[in-house]
This record gives structure tokens, C-alpha cells and sequence, in this order.
């Protein structure tokens, strides 16, 4: 759900809480008051429905007061898994069969081909599937739609009502409107015959008409009295402007059903008004009931109900009525001035508390993307914290190229994809177009694996390179990525058993490489499996497991690093894996105070046997994943039995305002769980909310700075660092979460403006912290060149970092905030990497503070900048 539609969600979750207020208000209003007039009471329900009206426009303009009953929604990439089926040739079929957790579904990017030069539209990927409140939000436009329909018919049938009767010439029946009703200006009202009705009725807001049915020759004075004074009690009482202000309202919020109630009391209510009006010329009261009566018997016969007029008699509220008309006790006299006053400010008061309460938390729909964590690096961040981050186009990278075959023609209908890795269990996927072109858009990173194409049923596939983003925050970051050559498949033929011997079916088999998965398959009955990969694309290990019997890996060989268990780069042919047992973890999942937390998913890290060379670091896949229960306990029952080490387990927060304090071993960790089997096969996770930080930007002019950047650096140690980011309003204003009982860094910088920076900043996790302010100025420039040979990979390094903590700052350094690994008080720091130019030169813009810059292979240079805008920095190879 992108950020547009979540706000419209939010309005309308908002105008549903506030109509709800005022329904009920004016529902108990015309109950408290159920003794007094019926004028009085249809007053309030019009004064309800006008206030329904203006509900819109209040919720829109003014602010709101969030109660936190409803918690925010945060806006995120939906990893919806959607069917390659819409490839125009067989390459978009995947082998449905053999995949687990949806790895060949696709995730796809929205609008990606208006960004990359000379690609059509129908190139762009297949779009994600809507959520289901797009569903219900298209229901309810739907409804609104056949509403309208309605009311426009229904005014259209009346003016044609009118169009079609003719005027009244009988001196008699203009005697009775003129000598019996002197107050009726026939000025004003028209008095016409109908053929078409079969009972008295009144149409026409701005030039009302009386409809009289073609029986009227035969009535007498008295009926005739009745009539007349009934319906210009509706053109007194201003009925059809109020019915159709009522009808809009009913229209806008037609899946409310209280307003059916409200219509319905508004409905009786309205003519019992009119009654009591009309019976003020008529001596009797029984001969006016005697009339309805009549008048309903005659609608029996031909019975027509428009929204464009009002009839006098209606089958479903005549015997009301008849006893309200025959009543001796009934209050008929309209409102006082004073009354109608006081429900003037009632509705006033009503419209602005439904206005300005909403149900929302602070994290509301429409703000979760202002406060959701975003990291300086996606991928490392990721990892370190287990958050994600929202699939918009500030949080995408543009991928666009060819795909070629063999023979160097377009691959139409090629596959593209972004392989599964790490906290991304789908892969993302899109179809070249008919001259091969493609466009994809991947999650923003520093460090991109490989994307893949696929042809021909996977015979042919073909593979980039991996490349890095010097950076990957900035907006439009698009890559070419080139031809991909297609080439035959390289396959791998996997045999699986257990400790017996025994073939081991539906194990899930994966193949990786720069840490992604290339492909994923299970194993068939004879416990046997093909694994498909491009011919030169670096591999890392290829890995099986299977609940309740185990796991097994091999890893391919490293330049330099060759072992003789390893897997040569590049090999094709069979391979056995074993099962040996499997040696059970268990992880809960607690808050911060001590109750269980359900429905986290943990990750494993990795895994490490005695007869494997090294570790296989796994991709954190669905097949490895658990996920809490009801206790907060989620049990590993994969590892295998003779696993070396402890296992380290990752948590995947759901919530962008919580975070991981760490483990029951490790004190304050790095947010993952660890299993020492030399204390047991348990861990305990611990979570805790975030603290909110707020502040404002100012123009060096003294006014507020919109749409600036403010990123809070903070860590435990170098290694283990975690980065919020923040974007200030119109107002200069900006907020974050931030995880508490730690120092952060805070800076703002772009590439016109920088402020000096707040250093050591703690952030308590109880109480308020304090408020940071930015003044903008100039921002510094650090440049310099790099003599000597330089390639693609020749990188500068930008540190910026706080004086040492425990000598600056006045807060204690706990125990608990020293990390146990590097016994070191905590360190923030910024870092900033930067590939040189084809010339050696490069360049950072940055604010005052403390920096250490270095190039490839040379000593650390510190230094300070403040008055000074500029700094150079040379480097020889």
C-alpha cells in the first residue's frame, strides 16, 4: 500500500469514528427529547445531517487529537507473492513444483519504465496485487456511485411528474387554497392535477408544486383542506431541501447504519411535523386522521416513492400518525429560539470533537512513514535490526538493461530477477519487453548481489555482476546495468539421506551465491533434486534441511582460500548430503516487562558441522524461520547434531517503534539471540519500545527548513552501529525513534546546507529527551585526489565521530551499556564512503565536527573543521 492510499485510509477510518459520534449524539438527542415535538425533534436529526456534511471538510483541514486506540500502520513494501503467469512466452513458467515458500513468486516495482529513457510502459513489472482495503474502498465509491444514480433519477422522475401535469382551472379548489388557507402564497406554489399519482403530494426546492391526483374532483372541502394544508406545511418547513441534504448524507456514508436509524426517525418525524402544522386550520382532529386513512387506501393502489418529492400518505408510517393526529397530550408547537440556539452550538460542539478526535495512535496511518526507522545502509542496517523499510521511490534503486540470447537478439519475455537474500524471502521479479529491455526496482542498498535472467524455461539463463551504490540514499538512483548475456544453465544434480540411508523426501535444497539464494527446489520422492545456475555466477555454498532430521551444506571453493571438501566454481555433476539428527533451540521472545510477545519471527544465522569446511551463512529464508507462539517460544528443530558452535538468532520486528535489547547471555547485544550449548540449548530475547526525539531545522534567515534530513547515528561499538532518519514538515519540525539508553550522534547535512552537529547525546529510556536544534549554514567541503593507478574499486573513506563519550559528557556509562565482546564505553560515528572519480579526485560535503579520512592502504588522517569551508586531503599509491 503505497503512502497515498494509506492516508486515505486513514481518513476514512477517521470520518467513520467521527459520523459514529455524531449519529449517536443525535440518535440519544431525539430519544432524551421523545416527549417533545415532533418539528423539534426532526430539527435535530437535520442539524445531525448538515454536520454529517461538513464532517469531510473539518477531518481534512483541521488537526487532530489521537487517542491511541487504534495503532498505526506502518507503510511498508508488500512482498505480496503474485504468479509469473503473465509472461507472454513459456520463459515466465516457473517449477511450480519444486518450489517452496514462494521463491519464484514475483515482488515487483511500481512504475519503474517512466524513470529508465526509451522504455515502454509495457515493460514495466508486473504490478503487486492491491491490498484488501483497496477492495473496500472501491466498494464503497461503488456504493456512493449507485446512490447518486438514484437521487438523480428520482428528482428527474419528479421533474417530469411535473412536466407532465397540467394546471388547476376549478375556481372551487383555488376558493380553498386562498379563503381556507390565506397564509398559502400562490406566488410561489403552484397547484397542478397529475394522472400519474394516486395520493396529494409536493415537489420542487426552488419553485414548489403541489401535485394533486386526478380524484380530486370528488373530494370534499374538508379533504381537500387536508391535503393542501399538509403539503404546504412541507413547503413552510423547507422539507425538500432538508430531505435532500439527508439523502446526500445517507449516500456518503451508506455503510453506516446508524444513519439508516436516523433517516428513518427523520422520515416520521417530518410528517408528524407537518400534521401538527396542518392541524392547526382543522377543527377536527378525527376528520383529519379519517383523511390519511383515506389518502393510504388510495396509495395501495398505485404507490410510487421519489426522492425528488413528498407524498402525504405512506403505507409503512400511517398508523403512527393517525395516533399521534388523535392524540390529546402531544406537544405540537415548533422550537423556541432559544432551543434551536442551544442545538446551533450542540451541533457546532459535535462537529468539532468528531473533527478533531481521532482513533489513531501517534503512529498513525498516515505518519507511520514519517516515523518508521529508516538506516543510512538498508542492507547492513537491516541486518543489525531486523526492520524494513517501505517500498516507495525514495526507498528504491532503478536496475534497467537487455537481455540478450546467444546469438546477441532481444530475449522477449525474459525473466528478470532480483534473487531472495536476507530479510527479503521473495524474489522481485519483471519481464523484458520485446526488445529485450527491462526495469526493476530493488529495495535500496549499498551493496547489490547479481540479478538473474531466465529464458526458455530456464534452459537459458544469464547474470550481471555484483556492484555497490556510492550512495544509496540519494533520490532516482537508477543503474544500467547493461547487456545480459543468456547462456546454457549450469546444474547440479543433489542425492539426499538420512542418518539410515534413506532417501529423504521433500527437503528443501538451496543454491547460493554472494549472498543470495540462485535457486531454491525440494527434493522428490527418491530424495533426489536439480539445482539450475548461470554459467559464471560466484557461488557460495549450496544447502539442504528438513524439520525433525537435520541439515547439511557444501560450500564452493574461495580464490585463495581453496579447501579440499569445497565445490570448485563452475562445477556441474552430483552431489550427496546427509541428515545426521538434529539437536533442538529454543528462543522466547519477551517485553520489557517480562510478558510473552507472539508472532516474532526469528531467523537463524548459521550453521557449522565438523566434517564441512567453514560456516554456511544461510540466506535467512522462510524454511529456516520461526515464529513465536502464544508463550512468546518459538523451537528450532533443524540444527544438526554435531553443530560446533552456539547459534545465533536474528528477530524480525514487526513494529518499527520497538527494538531488541538483547539476550539473557550478552547483556545489551547487537539485537540476535544466542544459543550456547555450553549453557543450554535456550536464549531469551528482550524487546522494548522506542524513545521519540523531536527538534526543528531553521534557515540561516531565521525561518523554518522543510524537507531536511536528520540522521541520528548511535552504537555500542564500532561494528555495532544503528542509524534513524528523520525528515523535517513546513514547519522545520522533525521527530524519530530511537532505541534508548544510548549516545547518538545527531547530524544534518545535504549538499547545499550542513549545522554543526549534536554530539553524545543520551537518550534516556524513561523520561523526555531533550529537544535538538538545527541552524542551517553553508556546508564544507572536503576534497582532494588520489595519485597513482586507480580502478572501479578505489575508495575514500569519510569518518565523522564524537569526542570520547565517558570524557564529554555528564550521564554514567552503565554496565549495561558497555558491550561485553569489546569491553569499550559506547562510540557513535558517521561514515561515508566514496568512489573516486576517472581523474583521482573526489569530493564529500559535510557540517562542523571531528573527522578521520583515509584512502586505499593509508594512514588515518583526523581532523577538525568548523569556520574553514573547505579541507583538501591528497593520497599517493
Amino acid at each position: 500500500m503505497n503512502k497515498v492510499h494509506s492516508q486515505w485510509i486513514d481518513f476514512i477510518v477517521h470520518l467513520a469514528t467521527g459520523s459514529t459520534i455524531v449519529l449517536a449524539f443525535g440518535l440519544l438527542a431525539i430519544l432524551a427529547l421523545r416527549r417533545q415535538s415532533s418539528a423539534t425533534k426532526h430539527l435535530v436529526g437535520s442539524l445531525a445531517c448538515v454536520t454529517l456534511l461538513l464532517l469531510p471538510f473539518c477531518v481534512a483541514v483541521l488537526p487532530s487529537w489521537r487517542l491511541g486506540i487504534v495503532k498505526g500502520v506502518s507503510v511498508q513494501a508488500s512482498q505480496t507473492q503474485t504468479p509469473a503467469a503473465n509472461a507472454s512466452t513459456s520463459s515466465s513458467k516457473t517449477r511450480s513444483s519444486q518450489t517452496i515458500h514462494g521463491v519464484h513468486s514475483e515482488l515487483n516495482s511500481n512504475d519503474v519504465a517512466a524513470v529508465v529513457p526509451g522504455l515502454e510502459a509495457e515493460s514495466s513489472s508486473i504490478k503487486d496485487p492491491p491490498p484488501f482495503s483497496f477492495y473496500v474502498l472501491g466498494l464503497y465509491v461503488l456504493g456512493v456511485a449507485y446512490g447518486f444514480q438514484r437521487l438523480l433519477t428520482g428528482h428527474l422522475l419528479a421533474r417530469r411528474l411535473t412536466w407532465k401535469s397540467r394546471a388547476v382551472e376549478d375556481a372551487w379548489m383555488m376558493a380553498v387554497g386562498i379563503n381556507d388557507l390565506g397564509w398559502m402564497d400562490l406566488n410561489r406554489v403552484r397547484v397542478r392535477i397529475s394522472q400519474d399519482i394516486s395520493v396529494p403530494m409536493v415537489t420542487g426546492i426552488v419553485r414548489p408544486t403541489i401535485l394533486l391526483p386526478e380524484s380530486v374532483t370528488s373530494w370534499s372541502d374538508e379533504q381537500l383542506h387536508s391535503a393542501m394544508a399538509h403539503e404546504m406545511a412541507h413547503v413552510e418547513r423547507h422539507d425538500l431541501a432538508m430531505q435532500l441534504l439527508a439523502s446526500v448524507a445517507a449516500i456518503l456514508y451508506w455503510p453506516q447504519p446508524l444513519m439508516r436509524l436516523l433517516q428513518w426517525c427523520m422520515r416520521i418525524d417530518r410528517e408528524i411535523a407537518c400534521d401538527d402544522k396542518a392541524l392547526r386550520g382543522c377543527p377536527k382532529r378525527t376528520d383529519y386522521a379519517r383523511h390519511l386513512l383515506d389518502f393510504a387506501r388510495q396509495l395501495r393502489e398505485r404507490n410510487r416513492d421519489l426522492a425528488g418529492a413528498l407524498a402525504m400518505a405512506r403505507e409503512s408510517n400511517v398508523e403512527r400518525r393517525i395516533i399521534a393526529v388523535l392524540s390529546g397530550t402531544r406537544r405540537r408547537s415548533p422550537p423556541a429560539s432559544r432551543s434551536v440556539a442551544f442545538m446551533l452550538m450542540a451541533s457546532l460542539f459535535c462537529l468539532l470533537g468528531s473533527a478533531l478526535v481521532s482513533p489513531f495512535s501517534d503512529g498513525g496511518i498516515s505518519n507511520a512513514a514519517a516515523q518508521e526507522s529508516q538506516s543510512e545502509d538498508w542492507a547492513d542496517e537491516s541486518v543489525a535490526s531486523g526492520d524494513h523499510k517501505s517500498d516507495s521511490h525514495d526507498n528504491i534503486h532503478v536496475l534497467y538493461g537487455r537481455v540478450l540470447t546467444p546469438d546477441g537478439q532481444p530475449a522477449a519475455g525474459a525473466v528478470v530477477t532480483y534473487p531472495p537474500r536476507a530479510f527479503q524471502s521473495v524474489a522481485i521479479e519483471t519481464v523484458a519487453d520485446a526488445e529485450g529491455k527491462f526495469a526493476l526496482s530493488v529495495p535500496k542498498r549499498s551493496y547489490h548481489s547479481p540479478i538473474v535472467a531466465k529464458f526458455q524455461s530456464e534452459r537459458l539463463l544469464g547474470c550481471s555482476e555484483a556492484f555497490t551504490i556510492d550512495e544509496p540514499d540519494a533520490p532516482n538512483v537508477r543503474r544500467n546495468m547493461g547487456d545480459l548475456l543468456l547462456k546454457p544453465a549450469k546444474r547440479i544434480r543433489v542425492q539426499i539421506f538420512d542418518s539410515n540411508r534413506s532417501p529423504v523426501e521433500k527437503a528443501a535444497i538451496f543454491i547460493q551465491g554472494h549472498d543470495c539464494t540462485v535457486d531454491q527446489t525440494v527434493s522428490d520422492e527418491h530424495g533426489q533434486a536439480e539445482l539450475l545456475y548461470p554459467d559464471g555466477f560466484p557461488l557460495q555454498a549450496i544447502g539442504a534441511l528438513k524439520a525433525q532430521l537435520g541439515c547439511d551444506y557444501l560450500n564452493f571453493e574461495v580464490p585463495g582460500k581453496a579447501h579440499h571438501r569445497d565445490l570448485q566454481q563452475g562445477y556441474e555433476g552430483d552431489i550427496e548430503m546427509h541428515f545426521n539428527g538434529i539437536r533442538m533451540a529454543t528462543v522466547k521472545v519477551i517485553d520489557s516487562n517480562d510478558h510473552p510477545v507472539e508472532g516474532i519471527r526469528l531467523d537463524p544465522w548459521y550453521i557449522q558441522k565438523p566434517d564441512r569446511s567453514g560456516t554456511w551463512n544461510h540466506p535467512m529464508l522462510d524454511a529456516f524461520s520461526r515464529t513465536t507462539d502464544k508463550e512468546g517460544v518459538a523451537v528450532f528443530d533443524m540444527f544438526p547434531s554435531d553443530q560446533l558452535k552456539g547459534m545465533q538468532i536474528w528477530p524480525r520486528l514487526t513494529r518499527p517503534d520497538w527494538f531488541v535489547i538483547g539476550t539473557q547471555f550478552h547483556g545489551m547485544s547487537n539485537g540476535s539471540a544466542y544459543v550456547e550449548w555450553e549453557r543450554g540449548d535456550s536464549a531469551t530475547v528482550r524487546i522494548a519500545p522506542k524513545v521519540r526525539v523531536r527538534g526543528r531545522v531553521i534557515l540561516p534567515n531565521g525561518k523554518p527548513a522543510a524537507n531536511v534530513h536528520v540522521v541520528a547515528s548511535g552504537g555500542i561499538s564500532y561494528g555495532l552501529l544503528f542509524n534513524e532518519t528523520a525528515l523535517s514538515d513546513e514547519k522545520g519540525k522533525w521527530e524519530m525513534l530511537v532505541k534508548p539508553s544510548a549516545y547518538y550522534l545527531f547530524v544534518v547535512q545535504d549538499e547545499h546546507y550542513s549545522a554543526a552537529a549534536h554530539e553524545g547525546v543520551f537518550v534516556p529510556s524513561e523520561g523526555k529527551a531533550e529537544e535538538l536544534r538545527f541552524e542551517l549554514e553553508p556546508a564544507r567541503r572536503v576534497f582532494g585526489k588520489i595519485a597513482g593507478p586507480i580502478n572501479e574499486s578505489t575508495r575514500v573513506m569519510l569518518q565523522q565521530r564524537s569526542t570520547r563519550f565517558d570524557k564529554r559528557v555528564s550521564h554514567p556509562i552503565q554496565p549495561s551499556e558497555v558491550n561485553q565482546f569489546y569491553h569499550r564505553p559506547p562510540a557513535a560515528i558517521r561514515q561515508f564512503s566514496k568512489r573516486v572519480n576517472a581523474d583521482g579526485t573526489y569530493e564529500f560535503k559535510v557540517g562542523p565536527g571531528d573527522y578521520s579520512i583515509w584512502g586505499p592502504g593509508q594512514n588515518v588522517k583526523s581532523f577538525r573543521i568548523a569556520d574553514e569551508l573547505e579541507k583538501e586531503f591528497n593520497f599517493e599509491l
